[in-house]
């Protein structure tokens, strides 16, 4: 069967990764239907930047990022994105930090947001594109700041997750082994003093009444001298996370995506998770293509 699951890369003592996530917001100005974050179901609630710094640099000790992305919700809803962008550089964990934004509010980026990061990624949906005039003007904001700018379009999204979940333990582990999120693209999460393998063990367990602390779904973060061994061990365990029971991994069913009211958010994900699964997709991860395209791969647009 094929799976997405891999050595870890170990380079002087350290975990090699390709990224790691902090979750600047957990709230959004957009309802992105079966978003994968949970935002339209999130209070407003912001990082504080020195809890970033501290988890960052007790966790860059054992483990280093290629790059760090800046996530929501909405990153820049956050009043000091700049001093969390500052915390990070001074962590150590990575030399390149990236801001992920919808691009609806860039007007909000500051002097000292521009100055700190190094990769700017706008994602375009539906109804929210930004005019071209608008994104040249914004390239040349990004050019005097020495800033990589990329504008990709999705117009379609996977089912993330379901409220009631499955008991079939063997279609949990196809889902949890085939993970693109967790095992191919290192959307490793560093939430409240946790490192989280993908955010969907963070946002879907705490949605749906999971653990989000210390156990499977998480390693502490602390100064210890056994840290990167945990995590390594965590990164490279067979065995599904307890929010797999609910997550879809890669293999929701694909959709054009689509806006809904905020108390509809969780009402359409009210289905089991076999309704909600794209079987086809599934059996072609299964059957040794891990890395094949998931059809939500974004349209890079033209500046």
């Amino acid at each position: 069967m094929g799976s997405a699951l891999r050595e870890t890369r170990w380079v002087d003592g350290r975990i090699q990764a390709r990224a790691c996530e902090v979750n600047v917001t957990h709230h959004c100005n957009l309802s992105c239907r079966s978003c994968s974050h949970t935002s339209p179901a999130l209070r407003r609630r912001l990082a504080d930047p020195d809890l970033v710094h501290r988890d960052l640099a007790t966790l860059a000790s054992h483990y280093r990022a290629e790059h760090v992305r800046l996530v929501g919700g909405e990153p820049l809803l956050h009043p000091a994105l700049g001093e969390v962008v500052a915390a990070v550089r001074r962590s150590g964990i990575t030399d390149r930090i990236r801001v992920l934004t919808n691009g609806t509010v860039l007007a909000r980026m500051t002097p000292a947001a521009w100055d700190g990061i190094d990769e700017l990624h706008v994602s375009l949906y539906p109804g929210h594109l930004v005019p071209p005039e608008e994104r040249r003007h914004w390239n040349l904001v990004a050019a005097e700041h020495g800033v990589e700018v990329q504008w990709l379009r999705f117009d379609h999204f996977r089912e993330s997750y379901s409220e009631i979940g499955t008991d079939d333990a063997a279609l949990v582990r196809d889902i949890y082994r085939t993970c693109q999120i967790a095992h191919l693209w290192d959307c490793h999460n560093v939430v409240d003093g946790h490192f989280h393998k993908c955010p969907q063990s963070y946002f879907v367990a705490g949605l749906v009444g999971g653990e989000v602390g210390p156990g499977r779904d998480a390693v502490a973060i602390t100064d210890r001298a056994s840290l990167g061994a945990e995590i390594a061990a965590y990164l490279a365990d067979e065995e599904p996370l307890q929010a797999c029971r609910n997550c879809l991994g890669s293999v929701g069913r694909l959709f054009a995506h689509r806006e809904v009211p905020r108390p509809a958010f969780r009402a359409e994900q009210a289905r089991p998770t076999e309704e909600l699964l794209d079987r086809e997709f599934l059996e072609l991860l299964r059957s040794g293509d891990p890395g094949a395209s998931n059809g939500c791969i974004a349209v890079r647009e033209r500046s």
